[in-house]
């Protein structure tokens, strides 16, 4: 057991380690690494990193998917601000007892906008920018994104003590003609203290840089903490609370809350609340339809889950720039 404790230590400090401030706080790229995925972690204020136990728990805490004993999927989509639509798949699948791997796609894409020139004019000895609009010009500009993840999990005494996950990301940016792609990874741990309390710490878009004309600036490192605690989980009702203190490399430490409450395992009430300057308050819902069976099992009759559907919505107040709603649908089986 004190092996087990130290390399848990050490892996720990391994993460707390990893030079991701290493650099000034400028400005980065590919900001929309920093749209939050999933209605229901969105939901609970993004406070996801210490729980990550469902289809998209690859995008927030890589080590999560480890927790899963079938196959899971989801797909959704956000309906964000000034028209910008994001559109996401995530799937994982045990592969032993132990290991799991995934896949997770995500493609941003804004609506047309008008190409906006700079003209350098000369009026009487004085250069001028004069700057206009193409009434006829427009541009798109889209992101990309593709993720390969692995987990394994770690027993001890028969009892899943620790999780450990990798992300490989591909990233592509594209403006017009401008494009420009890189790489880079997620490390996460998840630990499992109890039935009841979870501890998650991932450390995300590790190295990775995009250029374009002239200038390079790095993607946003992000380093994640959160902790999970159910305070009710039986068959009748469960009651989950999480937190995330959240540090993006160009950013101020945020910090996200968030609850569930599901009934009859059917349906989840979630409430969330993130210190950002857009969408602070969150608010979802989601329905689970389960596929039963009745089996034979040791000369009994039971009722046997074979797959579940689950469909989610939230709900998110950006102030002055409007409402956003999220919507996926994801399958366990």
């Amino acid at each position: 057991m004190k092996r087990i404790l130290t390399a848990i230590l050490t892996l720990s400090l391994i993460l707390l380690s990893i030079p991701v401030f290493a650099v000034s706080t400028g400005g980065t790229s590919a900001q929309f690494l920093k749209i939050p995925i999933g209605p229901r972690a969105e939901a609970m204020g993004g406070a996801f990193s210490g729980l990550a136990d469902d289809g998209s728990a690859l995008f927030w805490n890589p080590a999560g998917t480890a927790q899963f004993n079938r196959a899971q999927m989801v797909g959704g989509y956000i309906g964000y601000v000034a028209k910008i639509k994001y559109e996401y798949f995530a799937a994982s699948f045990p592969v032993s007892d132990y290991d799991s791997i995934g896949i997770g796609l995500g493609a941003l894409n804004t609506p047309p906008m008008l190409v906006t020139s700079i003209e350098t004019i000369n009026v009487g000895g004085t250069l001028i920018n004069n700057i206009y609009g193409g009434a006829e010009e427009e541009f798109n500009a889209s992101d990309n994104l593709f993720i390969f993840n692995y987990a394994r999990r770690f027993v001890f005494k028969d009892r899943d003590l620790f999780y450990f996950g990798l992300n490989l990301k591909y990233i592509r940016e594209s403006l017009e003609e401008y494009k420009d792609f890189t790489a880079c990874a997620d490390i996460g741990l998840l630990f499992k203290l109890n039935e009841s309390f979870r501890l998650g710490l991932s450390v995300q878009n590790i190295g990775g840089s995009l250029k374009f004309i002239t200038e390079e600036e790095q993607i946003p490192q992000t380093m994640r903490f959160g902790v999970s605690y159910y305070f009710l989980n039986d068959e009748m009702n469960r009651l989950v609370a999480a937190t995330d203190i959240i540090k993006y490399i160009d950013e101020d430490i945020k910090v996200g809350l968030g609850g569930e409450y599901t009934f009859r395992d059917l349906l989840s009430l979630r409430l969330g609340y993130k210190n950002t300057d857009l969408g602070s308050l969150s608010a979802g819902v989601g329905v689970i339809i389960k596929f039963i069976k009745t089996r034979r099992i040791a000369g009994e009759i039971k009722s046997v889950e074979m797959a579940r559907v689950s469909v989610n919505y939230t709900f998110v107040d950006f102030g002055d720039f409007g409402q956003t709603h999220r919507y996926s649908m994801s399958f366990a089986f």
